[in-house]
C-alpha cells in the first residue's frame, strides 16, 4: 500500500488545515522525497499559503472503498522552486518527472514532514492501521 508514494502521478487530497475540514478539499501533486512529502504549486495559487502556515495537514491518498492512506504532517519549510536546495528539487523531479523550476510561472516547495500515517482497506479497516506515529515507522 506504500508503494504508492513512489507514483510519479501522486496525488493527494488535503482534506483539513490546522483541524479545520477543507471544503473545497484540493488535489495536490506531492512527492516522496527522502524522509518528507513535498508539494508543489504556482507562488499565487492559495493552497501553498495554507499549508504553510499550518501547523498541521491532513492528506488522503486513495478512495474511502479501496486501500487508503491517510497522512499527518507538519510545514516544515516553504520556499520558491527556484530557490530550493537541488537535493529538494531534483528529488521532486525524479519522483514526479515535472520540474517547477522550468515554469513561466514561479512557483514553490512547501515540505511537510509525516507525523503519522495510517493505512487500511475500506472504513471498517480504520482502527489499528497507524504505520507511523511521531515521525517512527511502527511497522
Amino acid at each position: 500500500m506504500l508503494a504508492l508514494f513512489g507514483d510519479p502521478g501522486l496525488c493527494g487530497t488535503l482534506t483539513s488545515v490546522d483541524g479545520d475540514a477543507d471544503p473545497e478539499a484540493p488535489s495536490v501533486p506531492l512527492a516522496w522525497v527522502e524522509e518528507y512529502l513535498v508539494l508543489a504549486a504556482a507562488a499565487t495559487d492559495p493552497v501553498p499559503k495554507r499549508v504553510a502556515a499550518a501547523t498541521r495537514v491532513r492528506l488522503d491518498f486513495g478512495s474511502g472503498e479501496d486501500d487508503v492512506v491517510r497522512v499527518d504532517a507538519e510545514p516544515v519549510l516553504d520556499v520558491p522552486a527556484a530557490d530550493a536546495h537541488r537535493r529538494l528539487a531534483e528529488g521532486f523531479v525524479a519522483a514526479t518527472g515535472w520540474d517547477p523550476r522550468a515554469e513561466r510561472k514561479k512557483h514553490r516547495f512547501v515540505v511537510l514532514e509525516p507525523r503519522r500515517i495510517q493505512a487500511w482497506r475500506g472504513r471498517r479497516e480504520i482502527a489499528g492501521r497507524t504505520v507511523m506515529m511521531v515521525g517512527a515507522w511502527k511497522v
